[in-house]
């Protein structure tokens, strides 16, 4: 910060710039200088989130105004939690993604009857937070899903969308569980509802829940 404070004091005194130009440029350079500690407040300080990004947030909780509601607020704590635990996996994850992850991880435990941790579970133990993975049989995304999955479903979207990704992996988990019980809803979830006797894949997933708890 401080080299940056002064190229533009040399800059003003040689009279390099005009005023505006000098303003509009420590403006820019503030921005550069403090983004990293906006992103930080993103992921670490949820209650300070309408200080940075104003209106940008009130499409994930329904909010309008120029204040958070305290349910908006518990929102966003949960999505970040859960959107935490996932980027622990992957330190990686853009801040973006965290909240995304952990937005879709809740929308779809709800929307599907899973707990957070089993979902979150299977994320880990399938590519261990990277929703850019792509395994050598092509399947794709943070849940693994592939590629025929979206027409079989009639569920349009990329599988490398965080949002879809969780949507399509949690149907199908959620299907599984209710026709085969959870044990067999898991394995086939990894078998590609086949039937098998391996119960290695349970067991991890079992043990990813449990560090979850």
């Amino acid at each position: 910060m401080g080299r940056y404070l002064s190229l533009f004091r040399a800059a003003r005194q040689t009279g390099v710039f005009s005023r505006k130009m000098a303003v509009f440029s420590f403006s820019l350079m503030l921005l550069l200088v403090t983004a990293p500690a906006i992103s930080g407040y993103f992921i670490s300080e949820p209650q300070k989130v309408i200080k940075y990004i104003g209106s940008e947030i009130y499409p994930y909780t329904g909010d309008s105004g120029n204040e958070l509601s305290a349910g908006a607020l518990s929102r966003i704590e949960e999505y970040l939690y859960w959107g935490r635990r996932i980027q622990s996996f992957n330190p990686a994850l853009t801040a973006h993604d965290v909240f995304e992850s952990g937005k879709a991880v809740i929308r779809y435990s709800r929307a599907y009857s899973l707990s957070p941790q089993l979902i979150v579970a299977i994320i880990k133990v399938e590519s261990n937070g990277n929703h850019r993975a792509v395994s050598p049989k092509g399947a794709r995304g943070l849940m693994q899903v592939m590629p025929w999955w979206p027409k079989e479903l009639g569920i349009d979207g990329d599988l490398f969308s965080i949002d879809t990704n969780i949507r399509i992996g949690s149907h199908i988990l959620s299907e599984n569980i209710r026709k085969f019980g959870k044990k067999e809803g898991i394995l086939r979830y990894y078998r590609g509802n086949i039937r098998t006797k391996d119960e290695r894949y349970y067991v991890k997933v079992q043990e990813a829940m449990a560090k979850l708890s």
